[in-house]
């Protein structure tokens, strides 16, 4: 990029937020410390991703991986998982989201075989 300001990690956002969350309320809650050490990870490498390219976001490369996974683990909290992911809040699918899956397990696919 150019002389422009520097893209944000919106994955290091979300970690330093829920990093605040837990030390502001210790006492009703606690982060796994799995969980810090592999959200710091992920900003990380997405850091890395965005010095050199600004629409760089890491949970868009796990995307395939998380499709296959939604697809194809039938326990109770995967299809509550593919449900949000499909229909959102509401009763109602989303077509534009159901493409994205669909496209998301056609990449894994092809770049595990």
């Amino acid at each position: 990029g150019g002389g422009g300001a520097a893209a944000s990690s919106t994955t290091a956002d979300l970690t330093a937020k829920i990093e605040q969350l837990q030390s502001e309320n210790a006492d009703v809650f606690a982060i796994p410390d799995y969980f810090v050490y592999m959200s710091r990870a992920f900003s990380t490498l997405e850091g890395i991703g965005l010095s050199s390219d600004s629409n760089y976001a890491i949970l868009k490369e796990c995307f395939p991986y998380l499709a296959k996974r939604l697809l194809s683990d039938d326990s109770p909290r995967a299809r509550g998982a593919l449900r949000t992911l499909l229909y959102g809040g509401g009763d109602e699918l989303s077509l534009s989201r159901l493409s994205e899956v669909a496209s998301g397990l056609e990449s894994y696919t092809t770049s595990t075989t």
